[in-house]
């Protein structure tokens, strides 16, 4: 390769090469995403009929206008983006969802190309980490699905990407972007909610810091972050204001009640049979018309059920602590039932994890010795990590929650495997 890109070099030296090789693994990736999404169909069931019917309603036609009562534990940030999809290119067209996801998850391998390029010494472990991720099975298989786990993977690499040239650029505009991306992560995935105010409070105080030079810029540029911040939580706001009459800025259920409820009786997704109790509060829980009444009551069923067993509620919180991490299968619906293939999957996954977790704390390592900046990415890529195994120990542990962390993975993983390769490889990668 070395001597390939010297040689186009001397016939194109007006050529960067470098971008030539990223726009054209962009496209196969593109294309590799939508031509396995056709290779590989799943049914359109569960969720997704929630988000087609949410869709469906916004974009205001009479015979779409299903919205009910069971997308009350639903927000409206994916939904409006399929809305758009439907009304530009028509809800049957299957083509039009699948290749906007396709791009958006391609971004990300971009994304974390140039992330890596700033905090890594190396652009080898760069180009590892957007090789790793391109083709990577875990999180590819989402783009034929219309569930929220692509568009939440974009706007979580969206929100580290620009906080990263907005720290490095003092650029106002770049406040509005990364304020709404931060914004418009839990109206796509509630559950991140905390994250995206604990992420908010960080940069808080970063703008005071960074445009410390100037009081009326600094002000006016936290105006402009704390209003772009709360502008996706309007649209929730708005449609449970209308269907549901509460004043809410995520769900109009409470979701957390629900799901801990849940949780004691599925110790994990994994099998199709629903325990009675859960499929009781599924028929309940969000047609209830008196939604405190109703969350009041599973709180005290949730207390109760504590009460009996308190260790054994501890230590499945533990146990889904790991479930929420393993993976039985790369599609979340239907699969090849072959023990040797589900065995290969779930020890790539181990795999994975495990060099990530290593490329995470060799990277710590070596940041202490050299005492560079950007400690903060460290600091939100651990806590994310933790933030997800501590969130979704509450909740029912399915796999597919760890999802968006996985492009953080393949960050990592690069970085471990450029150091394991001890930083000598010889492989010329194109550059400017």
């Amino acid at each position: 390769m070395s001597q390939m890109s010297k040689a186009l070099r001397t016939l194109f030296p007006q050529v960067n090469m470098r971008k030539i090789l990223l726009v054209s693994l962009f496209l196969f990736g593109i294309f590799f995403r939508i031509g396995s999404t056709y290779l590989f169909p799943q049914p359109f069931v569960f969720d997704e009929w929630d988000y087609d019917d949410i869709a469906r309603d916004i974009i205001a036609k009479k015979e779409y206008q299903t919205i009910s009562a069971y997308n009350a534990y639903r927000t409206v940030g994916y939904p409006i983006i399929l809305a758009a999809v439907y009304y530009f290119f028509g809800r049957e067209n299957q083509l039009a969802w699948v290749t906007l996801q396709a791009i958006l998850d391609t971004m990300v391998a971009i994304f974390l190309f140039i992330i890596a390029r700033r905090i890594f010494t190396s652009q080898v472990p760069a180009w590892m980490a957007f090789f790793i991720y391109l083709i990577n099975p875990f999180t590819m298989p989402y783009v034929g699905l219309r569930l929220t786990e692509i568009m939440a993977i974009f706007f979580l690499v969206l929100v580290f990407l620009l906080n990263f040239q907005f720290l490095a650029t003092k650029d106002p505009k770049l406040i509005v972007f990364l304020g709404f991306a931060l914004g418009y992560l839990p109206q796509v995935r509630p559950s991140f909610m905390l994250f995206c105010l604990t992420f908010m409070i960080f940069l808080i105080h970063k703008i005071g810091k960074v445009m410390e030079d100037s009081k009326y810029k600094k002000n006016i540029v936290l105006i402009l972050f704390l209003v772009f911040f709360s502008l996706p939580l309007g649209f929730n706001l708005f449609r449970n204001l209308k269907y549901y009459h509460r004043f809410s800025f995520s769900t109009a259920d409470n979701v957390f009640i629900k799901e801990l409820y849940i949780s004691l009786f599925m110790e994990r997704e994994y099998g199709t049979d629903l325990p009675p109790e859960v499929n009781m509060i599924h028929q309940e829980y969000s047609l209830a018309p008196d939604k405190e009444q109703i969350a009041n009551k599973y709180k005290q069923l949730i207390i109760e059920n504590v009460k009996k067993d308190p260790s054994k509620f501890v230590l499945d919180r533990f146990k889904k602590i790991w479930y929420i991490w393993e993976k039985h299968q790369i599609f979340p619906y239907i699969n090849l039932q072959d023990s040797r293939l589900i065995s290969c999957i779930y020890w790539t996954n181990i795999g994975f994890l495990m060099m990530g977790l290593l490329g995470f704390f060799l990277y710590c390592k070596d940041k202490i010795i050299s005492r560079k900046k950007n400690w903060w990415f460290i600091y939100f890529s651990g806590f994310l990590f933790i933030y997800l195994s501590l969130v979704h120990s509450l909740t029912h542990a399915s796999e597919r929650f760890s999802i968006p962390a996985y492009p953080f993975i393949a960050l990592f993983a690069a970085y471990a495997i450029w150091r394991i390769l001890g930083r000598k490889s010889k492989t010329s990668f194109p550059h400017d």
